[in-house]
């Protein structure tokens, strides 16, 4: 929704003019929709807990590389965010700016989407909250 408000001129309203309201309401909903996507779903939890689950828990080197990896990956991502991204949309453009992160993700999806024949899939058994193994932490009882 940003990148589209960002490209269009009839989704922003003219410089030095107040929003029309279906403009600010476009605009919030684009934020507030990026907000949750990343609170609610994006990297807090499931993508770490997914790339684990496809190695080896035996192989603690081989848990650390992927968690050293993954951190890298995710700083270095956010770098990129604030330095170049935010320069392309300063000096060339909002639209190419958004452009830029729409072509990133659905990159990012495409290269998800392909591994998912190769990937672990794993059952879901019993209560994460009253687990066996969790030596005394049974939260129910």
């Amino acid at each position: 929704m940003l990148t589209f408000q960002a490209h269009y001129d009839q989704l922003r309203p003219a410089k030095g003019r107040e929003p029309s309201p279906s403009q600010a309401t476009m605009l919030y909903i684009g934020l507030y929709a990026m907000a949750i996507g990343w609170v609610m779903g994006g990297l807090k939890a499931p993508l770490p807990a997914h790339g684990a689950d496809q190695l080896d828990h035996a192989n603690q080197r081989l848990m650390s590389t992927f968690f050293n990896w993954f951190f890298f990956c995710l700083c270095s991502g956010a770098m990129l965010a604030v330095t170049i991204v935010v320069w392309v949309q300063d000096n060339v453009g909002w639209e190419w700016g958004f452009g830029m992160n729409v072509v990133a993700l659905s990159l990012g999806l495409l290269i998800f989407g392909a591994g998912l024949p190769f990937y672990r899939h794993k059952k879901p058994v019993g209560s994460a909250i009253n687990y066996p193994d969790n030596e005394g932490l049974n939260l129910l009882n």
